[in-house]
């Protein structure tokens, strides 16, 4: 290399030597905290585990590394346009040291905070800001050794200031004897002759090279926590980020824990009284809502279910049952099941999206807009968490997402919520072989069937994935027949969704089906609840009516438990009913349990089904905000009166501001809001 280019390629590698060493004090980090927490990992667990976390976790990395080195390198830009490599260089050495100080007290605090959390930096950080201070204060000094800390910081930093100086970053070589004074000073006052193309070549690879790095991906996505879950080890999954990522989504995820504008959103008065009486005015007066909450089971007509399901599918809405949408044979296994079984098509999922879906069905709580699974009421199980229940009941729970379990944390929610097992796609299959979201749909079904015994009753929660971006499964080559739009259907149809993306709703009813049909053959006391977790947003037009648009499908499914049941004439329902309406399939007489929905089976116990914005009656639904809008469901005369508008308002508010109280505040009517 000549003398020219060395001179004027030293910003950019005193600008790598930065980003190295960012670099490598975040994967020193995470090697670190294995070493130090490796007793919770899985005894399966080996070097090339390890290695493939400490190698993938180099994404997140990149993403500091690259933050922090954008404004260097932007000021090394410059050099040759103004005589700035000075500034350049005390920019660089400043946001060396500042990091430098950061970093290392950041992963002292995480250290402490894994040890304590099990987890890397998360919404937790923030509980103790509404604790007593001088408690928090004296605990610090009793149990995480600040002295012990700042001994450590100091061991480390010291030494690491001295790698700063050596690694050449405060200055560049000054052409001639440094004169602050002079603007020249530090820059390279010789005339360098390079060739122009090299120049902006140089400088262009140096922009892509800093975006590539902020985004830690190649890809068309950038890295994100849903990433981080690529081992089928729970604790390794938890080094992947690095702390201050892991501190950035923290701040997210705090952000959105508060963006309600709180009770008043739902009961203006603030009378949380007056709705628990209009929604339980059987249960008596308490200070406590988990009172009004009870109930006690009437016991089951057959045989109770020796293992139960609940499928929830990925997007998996109701329009395709519909007759008049048969011709897309997108539903044939479910409707299948559906004419053996019970069927309930006015239901609503509690909404849009499905981790707050999820969450309505374990906890059995109305999606109040509090983003519950990242509430602190949840680090325990809510009396009506639909599998603790079961768990009570002798069921052995178990939890199966064919996603990365680091999605939402939806790992540690299921198993706060009473799952005694946890699986995700890491379990069923390679990462490299998934798309970003999990397993198709086969494999995770077909891991399932594979842990199946007949050892003691279950109660298994499924979660699948297929039916999303990015569609990617050869539907055609797997054997869905319709290669074009229904006749009938042309005219309605506007051309936005192809036939390849609805297929893959096809594909997961099928593969869903064969699981069904395979696990009653070989365990025949079962009971199936197959379900959607939302809709999903993608209809023959841009005009569904309000049934299309909203509405997922409730479909029972077990013959030998189900024998002479059926649904109430006037039922209607959400996901908050359908744990109740399990238990009440399975739990003996006079079994004592939390539920805020109802029992669909039983005729004494009908309302309306609650959904985001929407309640749902046995032949209507009501689309309540931005304005009020009445429909008959489809295929279904309006022959009932539906109630006012004011009272259906009044009774999807009571419901939401109970169910945000519960979600934010806790069980005590004193809590403050």
């Amino acid at each position: 290399m000549n003398s020219d280019w060395k001179t004027w390629l030293a910003p950019y590698r005193k600008d790598l030597r930065l980003w190295l060493l960012v670099m490598l004090l975040l994967s020193v980090f995470r090697v670190a905290l294995i070493a130090l927490f490796h007793d919770r990992m899985a005894a399966d667990s080996g070097f090339a585990e390890i290695l493939q976390v400490v190698v993938y976790g180099m994404r997140f990395d990149c993403q500091v590394a690259g933050y922090l080195v954008a404004l260097p390198v932007l000021t090394s830009l410059l050099i040759g346009l103004r005589p700035v490599a000075w500034l350049s260089s005390w920019i660089r050495v400043f946001l060396g040291g500042v990091f430098l100080l950061a970093a290392l007290w950041i992963f002292i605090v995480s250290f402490n905070f894994f040890q304590e959390f099990d987890n890397q930096f998360n919404h937790f950080i923030f509980i103790g800001m509404q604790d007593d201070t001088d408690a928090i204060l004296q605990t610090v000094w009793k149990e995480y050794h600040p002295i012990r800390s700042l001994l450590i910081f100091l061991v480390i930093f010291l030494p690491m200031t001295r790698l700063l100086r050596q690694l050449r970053l405060p200055m560049l070589t000054p052409a001639k004897e440094p004169n602050p004074g002079d603007p020249s000073f530090g820059y390279q006052t010789a005339p360098i002759r390079l060739a122009l193309w090299k120049v902006v070549g140089v400088r262009l690879l140096m922009v892509v090279l800093v975006v590539l790095s902020i985004r830690g991906s190649l890809g068309t996505r950038p890295a994100q926590r849903v990433d981080a879950s690529i081992s089928k080890d729970v604790f390794l999954n938890k080094t992947v980020l690095n702390p201050i990522v892991a501190l950035n989504y923290a701040f997210k995820d705090h952000a959105r824990l508060n963006s309600t504008a709180g009770l008043g959103v739902f009961l203006p008065d603030h009378d949380l009284d007056g709705a628990l009486t209009r929604m339980f005015p059987d249960a008596t007066p308490s200070d406590n809502l988990d009172d009004y909450f009870k109930t006690s089971a009437l016991g089951p007509a057959a045989a109770p279910p020796r293992h139960v399901f609940i499928l929830m599918m990925e997007s998996y809405d109701s329009w395709p049952m519909l007759e008049e949408y048969a011709d897309f044979q997108l539903t044939e296994g479910l409707k299948g099941l559906a004419a053996e079984g019970l069927q309930l098509k006015p239901f609503l999922s509690s909404s849009p999206g499905t981790m707050a879906s999820v969450a309505g069905v374990l906890t059995g709580l109305p999606d109040a807009g509090l983003q519950t699974d990242l509430q602190p009421q949840t680090r325990t199980a809510y009396p009506t968490a639909v599998a603790e229940i079961f768990k009570r009941l002798g069921y052995r729970t178990r939890f199966f997402y064919g996603g990365k379990l680091g999605w939402r944390n939806i790992d540690q929610f299921a198993l706060a919520q009473g799952f005694d097992e946890v699986f995700g796609g890491s379990h069923m299959g390679s990462w490299q072989d998934a798309n970003e979201w999990g397993v198709d749909d086969e494999y995770m079904f077909e891991f399932i069937s594979e842990t199946l015994n007949d050892e003691q009753p279950t109660f298994n929660f499924i979660l699948s994935t297929t039916y999303h971006p990015p569609y990617d499964v050869d539907i055609f080559g797997k054997g869905y027949a319709v290669t074009e739009i229904p006749a009938h259907l042309q005219d309605k149809y506007d051309g936005t969704i192809d036939l390849k993306m609805w297929g893959h709703l096809w594909y997961s009813d099928r593969e869903m089906t064969k699981f069904i049909r395979a696990t009653e053959q070989r365990l025949p006391q079962s009971l199936f609840a197959i379900s959607g977790d939302h809709f999903a947003r993608k209809f023959i037009n841009a005009m569904p009516n309000s049934f299309e648009k909203t509405s997922v499908p409730l479909v029972l499914y077990g013959p030998e438990v189900l024998h002479g049941k059926s649904f109430p004439a006037m039922a209607a329902g959400s996901h908050i009913d359908i744990g109740p309406t399990l238990i009440e399939l399975a739990a003996p007489t006079g079994f004592e349990y939390h539920a805020f929905g109802r029992d669909l089976l039983n005729p004494a116990q009908v309302r309306p089904g609650f959904g985001r914005e929407f309640v749902i009656g046995p032949d209507y639904i009501a689309q309540l905000k931005p304005n009020y809008k009445l429909e008959a469901i489809p295929e279904t005369p309006l022959v009932t009166q539906p109630p006012k508008p004011e009272v259906l308002r009044q009774l999807y508010n009571d419901a939401h501001g109970i169910a945000w109280w519960r979600i934010r505040n806790g069980a005590a009517k004193s809590a403050k809001d």
